[in-house]
């Protein structure tokens, strides 16, 4: 926005001085008039800035924990809670250590900030979200569409707050594998429901559990990394 003006005055100068201008008082008057009005455009001209966010956050170093919970519906407010992903493989700095709590604790640039997404969680230990389906650290892939009460399960998504439980959830049944972690002590219900239904939010001993000890201490001796396979006979 600056570039032109700053150009157009250089052209004036050019001509004012005689750079090829011509010698006519009137044309000379007239273009030092427009060269006054183009100095006071630039002079208060805005230079546009690029906005930088205050923060990428997480950022390498930081610490974070979150509950998450898996709910399966059997019928009408009815179903099932799977047990905690205990595979603790960690390429990236986002895992889980077998205690139903996210870890998120990024080691390089690949998940921090936008990079903090429950599809790196998932890739951690094997398995993936996608907008349809999961699949678990056991090898068990959900999928959505099986009969729910009548209905049809579809994969749902809750972030609630465990600093703010009666803050209502953010739900999300779309682009499931790129939401982030947006802060520390959050809790999310990853769930199988009617449309438009909002799951439950996480088990209590999981919020228990977020209170009571102190995860940078869960830190196991010998980390499960596969499970083992099974082989029919």
């Amino acid at each position: 926005m600056v570039k032109k003006p700053l150009l157009a005055v250089v052209a004036l100068v050019m001509v004012a001085t005689g750079c090829g201008g011509s010698s006519d008082s009137e044309e000379l008057a007239q273009v030092r008039a427009e060269l006054d009005a183009l100095k006071e455009q630039v002079a208060s001209t805005t230079v546009p800035t690029t906005t930088i966010p205050t923060t990428l956050a997480p950022l390498l170093g930081d610490h974070w924990h979150s509950i998450y919970d898996i709910y399966v519906c059997t019928g009408p407010e009815a179903g099932t809670w799977r047990q905690k992903i205990v595979v603790e493989r960690d390429p990236n700095g986002i895992h889980t250590h077998g205690d139903g709590l996210i870890h998120i604790h990024p080691f390089n640039s690949i998940t921090i900030g936008d990079g903090a997404t429950l599809g790196n969680f998932f890739d951690a230990f094997g398995g993936y979200i996608s907008d349809s389906a999961i699949k678990l650290d056991t090898g068990e892939v959900i999928e959505e569409g099986f009969d729910c009460g009548g209905q049809p399960a579809v994969l749902t998504v809750a972030r609630f707050d465990s600093q703010d439980r009666k803050r209502e959830p953010q739900l999300y049944t779309a682009d499931l594998a790129g939401i982030r972690f947006l802060k520390n002590l959050e809790a999310f219900t990853i769930a199988f429901v009617p449309a438009g239904e909002t799951p439950l939010p996480p088990r209590k001993e999981r919020y228990t559990f977020l209170e009571t000890v102190d995860p940078r201490a869960l830190i196991s001796d010998a980390p499960v990394l596969d499970l083992p396979t099974t082989t029919s006979g």
